[in-house]
C-alpha cells in the first residue's frame, strides 16, 4: 500500500507549517501498488523510480471495500 497525505495549502500561511503545532492532513489517499510494481519492474528485474499514483480517498467506505476484497464477506 502506498499512502499519501497532503496538507491544506494555507498551512504555512497560518503558522501550522512551522512544526510547532499539531498538523493534520487535508486529504489522505491510498493505493495498492503490488501489481503496479510487479509490472513496472518486469517482475523485480529492474528498479522502479516513479509510478502514476491513482489512489482513492482513505476513508471508512474505502477501508470497508478493501476489507471485503481481502477477506470476503466474513
Amino acid at each position: 500500500m502506498l499512502v499519501i497525505g497532503t496538507f491544506a495549502e494555507d498551512a504555512e500561511e497560518d503558522g501550522r507549517g512551522t512544526g510547532s503545532a499539531k498538523q493534520e492532513f487535508a486529504d489522505v489517499r491510498w493505493m495498492e501498488i503490488t501489481s503496479v510494481l510487479q509490472r513496472e519492474s518486469a517482475n523485480g528485474t529492474k528498479p522502479v523510480k516513479q509510478i502514476e499514483f491513482a489512489g482513492e480517498r482513505l476513508d471508512l467506505a474505502s477501508v470497508r471495500k478493501w476489507r471485503e476484497r481481502v477477506i470476503g464477506g466474513k
